[in-house]
């Protein structure tokens, strides 16, 4: 598997991400990412309350 660098190169692969993204979905929540060219991402998530 190759690795991208990070903006501040940091190494990663995007495997955690993947794997959350899962999490979420098999829980019934939602992901979302807010993106801004040069400063960087915000990641957001919800998982629905268990009754």
């Amino acid at each position: 598997m190759k690795g991208t660098e990070g903006t501040e190169g940091e190494k990663g692969t995007g495997l955690g991400l993947i794997l959350c993204i899962d999490f979420i979905s098999q829980h019934n929540g939602k992901f979302r990412v807010i993106s801004d060219y040069g400063s960087g991402s915000t990641f957001e998530f919800t998982i629905p309350h268990s009754k």
